[in-house]
């Protein structure tokens, strides 16, 4: 695997989470099960992979050795799958954040619907039973 020649940086991770986030809450019930341009993969599974990989950068901050992709397992999302992005989304800004630095203020910040819970008419977005 080759090296960046520019790092991703702090500040870019957080713009990039925040952004995907966006995306996220602005999703409609019958986009979770839609491809996606990644193989055989819906959206509910690609937002499962990136939950995965999240979780798994807190640990690599921390010191441990990258491990090979574990199997992107939809159940990790639970029933309201923003608020399990949401969760995860802090972890890695707060792990890698320079010394002294703010709390991030982009990534998996509440956003979306009028009381800020993300789905329509401030409701939590729930994937529904497919």
């Amino acid at each position: 695997m080759s090296e960046r020649a520019d790092p991703l940086s702090y500040d870019d991770y957080v713009a990039a989470s925040t952004l995907f986030g966006r995306q996220l809450v602005a999703l409609a019930d019958d986009w979770w099960f839609r491809p996606t341009g990644c193989g055989d993969w819906d959206v509910q599974a690609l937002v499962a992979h990136v939950v995965m990989g999240e979780a798994a950068v807190v640990d690599v901050v921390a010191g441990a050795r990258p491990s090979p992709g574990a199997e992107v397992d939809v159940s990790v999302l639970g029933p309201n799958p923003v608020a399990t992005w949401r969760g995860t989304a802090v972890a890695p800004p707060r792990a890698a954040a320079p010394p002294g630095a703010a709390p991030p203020r982009g990534a998996g910040r509440r956003c979306g619907g009028p009381d800020g819970r993300g789905g329509r008419r401030g409701h939590p977005r729930r994937v529904p039973d497919h």
